[in-house]
């Protein structure tokens, strides 16, 4: 039973991560379609309080506030200038490139989206596990841990 639990998780987390790609292409998208009729910084603000409503609503419906808390509030408020930064100048490159160009020089993630969708045997980049008992050890102790933080 729990062998299936964990295989449901796995296939819930690749789909996850597929899902996550296939957003963020869309967003590339979008907001390459609205850079020439809007100022980017005005694109990303909204963006960035679009995705605080989500966040905010996750919070409400989780019901778990102690989740939401931190220890390091200087760490994450870096982390959120650097990721700023790190948006802006993306898309301000993107917003500079034209599609065309950009897809021509490999700027875009259809050869990432070709080899998921080819069979195995027919990748280009051969897909191999490694050190998968390594990690599934170092996550054996963490679930083991007595003091470790709940997520």
């Amino acid at each position: 039973m729990a062998k299936a639990k964990q295989s449901r998780h796995v296939v819930l987390g690749i789909g996850a991560a597929m899902a996550g790609s296939a957003v963020f292409s869309l967003n590339d998208l979008c907001i390459k379609q609205l850079s020439g009729a809007y100022a980017l910084h005005q694109v990303i603000l909204v963006r960035g309080l679009v995705g605080v409503a989500f966040i905010l609503a996750f919070a409400a419906l989780s019901g778990q506030r102690q989740v939401w808390r931190t220890t390091r509030p200087m760490m994450h408020l870096i982390r959120a200038c650097i990721v700023m930064v790190s948006n802006a100048t993306y898309f301000l490159g993107l917003a500079a490139l034209p599609l065309a160009d950009a897809a021509a020089i490999g700027f875009d993630d259809a050869d990432i989206y070709a080899e998921v969708a080819a069979p195995p045997e027919a990748r280009r980049l051969p897909l191999r596990r490694v050190l998968a008992e390594e990690a599934l050890a170092a996550f054996q102790l963490w679930q083991a841990k007595p003091d470790k933080v709940p997520y």
